[in-house]
């Protein structure tokens, strides 16, 4: 069983996250919605951002999130949340109503699988996956906003369907070292803390 779960926990390391993020990114500028692009940008770097700051100020202040020894908000958890949202939502805004619910349903199972597998693999206590989930639907309200607001025309989402499948099935199973570089960070900040 924890085979499964790590599997499942894996589509949400920064090796695949941050490389469907970049193909969503160059798929709304080749697909000329700029807008759309900016406003992507705008919420990855926002989630990426505001999951590693809590992680930085939590670790290097010796917080506590209520667990001992476990003070780092799920980044797992917040990526999935924006990046397999975001590519929910602009999928769902170019189909009918059934296929578009069907989207939307089959994106929130993969995130609350992926936020259940990072407790039940140990990676970290609910309170984390909770806070996880918090910034990722914030960063994420803020780019299905721009959808509404922007999206104009119909997307060739087939062009971006294939390629995020190869993306996420080549890079599943890696790990980027996200976790060791916010180490070497809250390294360098702990002295500013304490003082």
């Amino acid at each position: 069983m924890q085979a499964i779960w790590t599997f499942v926990t894996d589509f949400g390391d920064t090796a695949v996250t941050v490389p469907l993020a970049a193909l969503m990114g160059c798929f709304l500028v080749a697909a000329r919605q700029q807008r759309l692009a900016v406003g992507w940008a705008l919420a990855i770097v926002g989630c990426a951002g505001a999951i590693g700051g809590l992680k930085l100020v939590l670790a290097a202040c010796g917080y506590s999130l209520g667990v001992p020894g476990q003070a780092s908000p799920s980044g797992h958890t917040a990526m999935s949340v924006a990046v397999y949202g975001g590519y929910a939502a602009v999928i769902a805004a170019n189909l009918a109503r059934p296929a578009r619910e069907l989207v939307v349903a089959g994106a929130a199972m993969l995130v609350i699988g992926i936020a259940l597998s990072r407790v039940i693999v140990s990676g970290h206590s609910p309170l984390e996956v909770w806070i996880g989930l918090a910034v990722g639907v914030a960063t994420l309200g803020l780019f299905v906003a721009a959808v509404v607001r922007y999206h104009r025309g119909t997307l060739p989402i087939r062009w971006l369907l294939l390629p995020a499948l190869a993306v996420a099935l080549v890079f599943h199973g890696d790990r980027w070292p996200a976790e060791r570089a916010i180490g070497h960070l809250v390294d360098i900040l702990r002295p500013w803390c304490r003082s």
